[in-house]
């Protein structure tokens, strides 16, 4: 899987580079001049970021309408994934009343 395709992709566990490296940052708990009350929010600004670097790289390639295209592509196909797992979730639900009734 490209990084540059799939910028925001949580299956990436090092870094670019692939090494560990002292760059990397500590645990949030040994993390110094860090507020706590960041990590427990959920927000993570490393993630924000690598998405604005590989934004900002993805703008400056010659084939970045083709890119966001194919985005906008697996956007949808993911929406629609989502949906057809409703609709399923919605039969069993129904199938269920039906049963206990």
């Amino acid at each position: 899987m490209s990084s540059w395709l799939y910028p925001f992709s949580s299956s990436r566990s090092q870094p670019e580079n692939g090494s560990k490296s002292e760059n990397q940052s500590p645990p949030a708990s040994q993390s110094s001049g860090e507020d706590p009350g960041d990590r427990s929010s959920g927000f993570d600004p490393e993630s924000l970021e690598r998405g604005a670097k590989a934004l900002r790289e993805i703008n400056r390639s010659p084939n970045a309408k083709q890119v966001f295209e194919v985005m906008r592509k697996q956007e949808q196909t993911r929406l629609a994934e989502v949906e057809a797992e409703k609709v399923k979730m919605a039969a069993i639900q129904l199938q269920l009343d039906i049963v206990s009734c």
